[in-house]
């Protein structure tokens, strides 16, 4: 069971990250767009 949710952190933890970098990397975008 703690094996379990030590992989459910894990999962949740890394999925935040990705989800952190794709939405900088698409602001990004929508800013470099609107500047041009």
């Amino acid at each position: 069971i703690i094996v379990s949710m030590l992989v459910i952190a894990g999962a949740q933890f890394v999925a935040f990250q990705f989800i952190m970098q794709y939405s900088r990397f698409y602001i990004f975008e929508l800013n470099t767009e609107d500047d041009d």
